[in-house]
């Protein structure tokens, strides 16, 4: 047993970084990936930060760490996301602090002037919801993007509706399809492994109830790059339409669209198959060939 691991008991999963850098699956919310990072500060005392959001007294709490001397980083806030469920009534909000750095939050119920840091027992819905569900109905396109600045962009400099889902790439879940029933979709990836990942599984999730579902690769990113980054090039809302026109519809029927740049690059990567004995879709790495099921990442 590690140091760590006699300090903080009630942390599992614990993989050591580097000397002082850790990762874990946070004890304060039901941790299927490890969201938590631990860096051990020069005094031999843990800092937590957990990326999906949760409140660090909350962490501190479920670690069975007792050291008064623990706290979190420092940051700024930069900005904040608010989430508005259908009926454009507030839910939670997502923080982006500096250093680079996002928290989901909620208004304390018992006391609406403090904040609780996590959106544990919250409905999870889409951003931009309200706005969403209107430009449904006058037939509008609607770009599924990864993280809320990128919605704000899309809206405020191109006009177009868009969202994301909150706690970023391969945190979509099927319900949230449910809310894009006989929208037009245009999914727009982040320039990176991940972010190709997430739009190739929400097209299989959205395509069928969604009236229309595109991938659409922006040119000319730099890796990591995303929509923003197109936009602070002096691209236009033209510039998009025009691309959009020009995007083949997806198809999730297991033939790779040969003019679709994001299917051909995962199709590369992953192999897809139907596990007839447990009767789920699994996945796996082509130079693993070691298959996981695509719903432990959904």
């Amino acid at each position: 047993m590690t140091n760590l691991e006699k300090l903080c008991p009630n942390i599992k999963g614990i993989k050591k970084k580097s000397d002082t850098q850790y990762q874990a699956l946070c004890p304060a919310h039901d941790d299927k990936h490890p969201s938590l990072s631990i860096t051990i500060s020069n005094k031999g005392n843990p800092i937590f930060k957990c990326h999906a959001g949760c409140d660090f007294k909350d962490i501190i709490k479920a670690s069975g760490y007792e050291c008064k001397d623990s706290k979190p980083a420092k940051q700024t806030i930069l900005d904040v996301y608010e989430y508005f469920n259908e009926d454009e009534e507030y839910l939670f909000e997502a923080v982006r602090f500096a250093p680079k750095n996002f928290r989901y939050r909620r208004k304390d119920p018992n006391n609406p002037s403090e904040w609780i840091y996590n959106i544990n027992g919250v409905s999870r819905v889409l951003y931009n919801l309200p706005n969403i569900l209107k430009a449904i109905t006058n037939n509008e396109p609607i770009l599924i993007v990864e993280g809320e600045k990128d919605v704000d962009n899309a809206k405020r400099k191109l006009q177009i509706q868009a969202t994301t889902n909150p706690l970023g790439a391969g945190k979509w879940k099927i319900e949230y399809s449910q809310y894009l029933k006989n929208a037009n979709i245009i999914i727009i990836p982040d320039n990176d492994e991940a972010g190709k990942k997430h739009a190739l599984e929400i097209a299989n999730s959205v395509c069928g109830i969604a009236k229309s579902t595109k991938l659409l690769t922006l040119p000319e990113l730099a890796p990591k790059e995303d929509l923003s980054d197109w936009i602070t090039r002096g691209k236009t809302k033209k510039d998009l339409l025009d691309l959009i026109v020009s995007t083949p519809e997806y198809s999730n029927t297991g033939t790779a669209n040969e003019n679709n740049e994001v299917e051909k690059y995962l199709r590369s990567k992953y192999i897809f198959r139907f596990n007839v004995v447990t009767n789920k879709v699994e996945f796996s790495l082509k130079s693993t060939n070691s298959f996981a099921d695509v719903n432990d990442y959904v």
